[in-house]
């Protein structure tokens, strides 16, 4: 009796084994198939340049895209960012010579905004509008400032993680914006006696032409 219970045991469990093993094998299915959607999603994304003027092109037929989105251009390999959601055409600034772009070129959709790398990494280091460093010193480390003779490092302040940080944000009101505390001495006498001036104020200089304006900026 024993034995028929075990045998009876034995194959009862078989079939929820089987169930389970077929509930994973689905999940997985559904899961490798949403992953391939949106990726489709992404790639077949792809518009023409129907028109380029002032460093804009013009593209069609990019329904699914955002606004400040990084999109690609072929066959120049040049990027540009989304500006513009219209109707018929897409207004994509292009980063980099328009005489690179013609009419009839393929856009490609990344699915992500436009973004550049935040960090005392970024002291001292000469850039381009991507981030991307243009000053022949190497790759740019984020988290780690650069150093001087002596090896300290340019940073003083509280260390913060990089992150990157999207290119178009809305500016923080003036409410929650820090004071100006601070004076700002120019080293002119005139304007130092006459004008106070805050350090982190907008000053405008307004003036006929040959009144120096150029050297007191």
């Amino acid at each position: 009796m024993n034995l028929n219970l075990i045998n009876k045991n034995k194959v009862q469990l078989k079939p929820k084994q089987n169930k389970n093993l077929k509930n994973n094998k689905r999940k997985k299915d559904l899961f490798s198939f949403k992953k391939i959607k949106k990726t489709a999603n992404i790639y077949n994304n792809i518009g023409n340049v129907v028109m380029v003027k002032d460093g804009v092109a013009f593209v069609e037929n990019l329904n699914t895209a955002k606004f400040g989105e990084l999109v690609k251009i072929l066959p120049s390999s040049l990027t540009g960012m989304i500006v513009s959601l219209e109707n018929k055409y897409t207004s994509v600034i292009i980063f980099g010579s328009d005489r690179n772009v013609a009419v009839g070129n393929r856009v490609y959709c990344s699915g992500n905004i436009v973004s550049v790398n935040v960090g005392c990494g970024l002291l001292g280091r000469i850039i381009d509008p991507l981030g991307n460093a243009i000053d022949s010193l190497g790759p740019i480390e984020v988290n780690k400032d650069p150093v001087d003779s002596l090896f300290r490092g340019y940073y003083l302040g509280e260390r913060v993680d990089g992150y990157l940080r999207p290119v178009e944000i809305i500016a923080p009101g003036i409410i929650t914006r820090k004071g100006v505390t601070k004076p700002l001495i120019t080293g002119i006498n005139s304007i130092d006696s006459m004008i106070p001036i805050g350090k982190g104020q907008r000053e405008l200089i307004i003036g006929d032409r040959q009144q120096v304006k150029l050297l007191l900026d």
